[in-house]
């Protein structure tokens, strides 16, 4: 099967144009999260321990409210 994809290039460029864009990308640090409720990508293990990388057996986390602004990921979803 062939999925058609936007170029991944043109979308960030069309993203980082958005006026809020950077509001957005902070949105997260300041999210409210309810104790054993999942209601987004944010709540969950992964997102929260993500490693950045490894130093001498301690893990620095990718995502944290300090490089929210500076550490993007990137998902991509298929049904």
């Amino acid at each position: 099967m062939v999925y058609s994809l936007p170029c991944l290039k043109n979308q960030i460029l069309s993203m980082y144009q958005r006026s809020d864009f950077e509001e957005l990308l902070n949105k997260w640090t300041t999210w409210n999260v309810e104790d054993n409720l999942i209601s987004d990508i944010y709540d969950g293990k992964i997102w929260r321990n993500f490693p950045s990388q490894v130093n001498d057996s301690n893990q620095l986390r990718f995502f944290t409210p300090e490089t929210a602004e500076s550490h993007l990921s990137i998902m991509i979803n298929l049904d």
